[in-house]
C-alpha cells in the first residue's frame, strides 16, 4: 500500500511538472507569434514610409524644377517676391519632412532588426522547450508503464495474500476443532476415569469388614467425597478482536497471558480476588501470524509466544520489547 501511494505521488508530480513546461510552451510560441505579427506591422510600416520617402522626393525634385523655371522666368518676366519666398518656404517644409521620415525609418529599421533577434532568440527556446517535452512525454509514458506493471504485481501479490490469509483461517479452524476435539476426549476419559473411580470406591466399601475402625470409615468416607467441576463462571472480557487461541498463567499467579489471531499478545494482571482482571493491559506486538502458544519464564519476567509464521519472539514484560 505504502509502494502506491509512494507511485501516485510521483505520478501526481510528474503530471504537474508536465503541465507546467506545457503552459511555458504554449506561453513562448504565443509570445512568438505575437512578436512575429509587430514585426510585419513594423515591415509593413516600414515599406509605407519608403513609400512616402519616395514621394516626398519626387515632390522635391518637382519643387526644385519649378523653383529653377521660376528663377528664369523672373530673370526674364520678373515675378513676383512674394511667390519666389512662398516656394523657398515649401522646399525648407519639404527637406525638413525629408530628413524626419528618414530619422524615422532608420529608427524603424533599428526596431525590425531588434525584434528580429528577439525572433530568432525566441525560436532557439522554443526549440529547446519542444525537446524537453517531447523528453517529458517518453518519461511520463516510461512512467506509466511502470506504474501499471507494479499494479498487476501489486494485484497479483493481493490475491496471493489473500489465498494465504484464506488457508492460515481454515488451519486455525482445524486446530481448533481438534483442540475442542481433545479438550471432549479428555473431558469424556476424566468423566471415565471419576466413575471408574466411584465404583471402585463403593465395591471397596461394600465388601470392607464390619470391624473397620471409625478413623478408618471416615477416611474412607473422606477420600470416597467426589471432586468439585466449575458450573459458574466468575468473570468474562474481551481479550482479543478475534479468536483467543492461546493463554498462560503466570507461575507466581498475579498475571494472565493471552494470545489470539489478531497477531499480539497482551499481558493481563489479575485483581487481588483472583476473580477479575485490570482492564489495562500490555499489549506485545510483533507477529505476522496468529499467536498459537505463549509461556512464562520462572521468574515471571518474560514472556515466549509461538506464531504460525515459523516464529517464537521472547518479550520482556516491564519494557514491553
Amino acid at each position: 500500500m505504502e509502494h502506491e501511494q509512494r507511485t501516485k505521488i510521483l505520478h501526481r508530480l510528474q503530471n504537474s511538472r508536465l503541465t507546467y513546461e506545457t503552459g511555458n510552451l504554449t506561453d513562448i510560441i504565443i509570445s512568438h507569434g505575437n512578436l512575429q505579427t509587430q514585426l510585419e506591422e513594423q515591415k509593413k510600416a516600414f515599406n509605407r514610409l519608403e513609400y512616402e520617402k519616395t514621394q516626398l522626393e519626387r515632390l522635391f525634385e518637382s519643387a526644385d524644377k519649378h523653383y529653377n523655371r521660376s528663377s528664369g522666368k523672373l530673370d526674364r518676366k520678373e515675378l513676383d517676391q512674394r511667390e519666389l519666398m512662398d516656394a523657398l518656404r515649401k522646399i525648407s517644409e519639404l527637406a525638413k519632412t525629408v530628413c524626419e521620415l528618414t530619422t524615422s525609418v532608420k529608427e524603424k529599421e533599428s526596431k525590425i532588426r531588434e525584434l528580429e533577434g528577439v525572433a530568432t532568440t525566441m525560436k532557439a527556446d522554443l526549440s529547446t522547450w519542444k525537446e524537453k517535452f517531447e523528453l517529458e512525454q517518453k518519461t511520463s509514458q516510461a512512467v506509466q508503464a511502470e506504474h501499471t506493471k507494479l499494479q498487476i504485481q501489486f494485484m497479483k501479490l493481493t490475491d496471493k495474500l489473500k489465498e494465504l490469509e484464506k488457508d492460515n483461517d481454515d488451519l486455525r479452524q482445524d486446530l481448533l476443532h481438534l483442540k475442542a476435539q481433545a479438550a471432549d476426549d479428555m473431558n469424556a476419559d476424566m468423566r471415565r476415569t471419576k466413575s471408574e473411580w466411584e465404583r471402585s470406591l463403593k465395591s471397596q466399601a461394600e465388601f470392607a469388614p464390619t470391624t473397620t475402625t471409625a478413623s478408618k470409615t471416615s477416611s474412607l468416607k473422606r477420600e470416597a467425597t467426589p471432586a468439585i467441576w466449575p458450573s459458574t463462571v466468575v468473570h468474562q472480557f474481551d481479550a482479543h478482536e478475534s479468536d483467543v487461541s492461546a493463554l498462560c498463567f503466570s507461575p507466581d499467579g498475579t498475571c494472565l497471558a493471552t494470545g489470539g489471531s489478531d497477531r499480539v499478545v497482551k499481558v493481563w494482571t489479575l485483581k487481588p480476588d483472583m476473580q477479575s482482571v485490570d482492564p489495562k493491559c500490555a499489549v506485545l506486538s510483533g507477529n505476522k501470524a496468529s499467536v498459537m502458544s505463549v509461556q512464562f519464564d520462572p521468574q515471571c519476567r518474560v514472556v515466549l509466544a509461538a506464531s504460525n509464521d515459523n516464529t517464537a519472539r521472547l518479550w520482556t514484560i516491564s519494557e514491553g520489547k
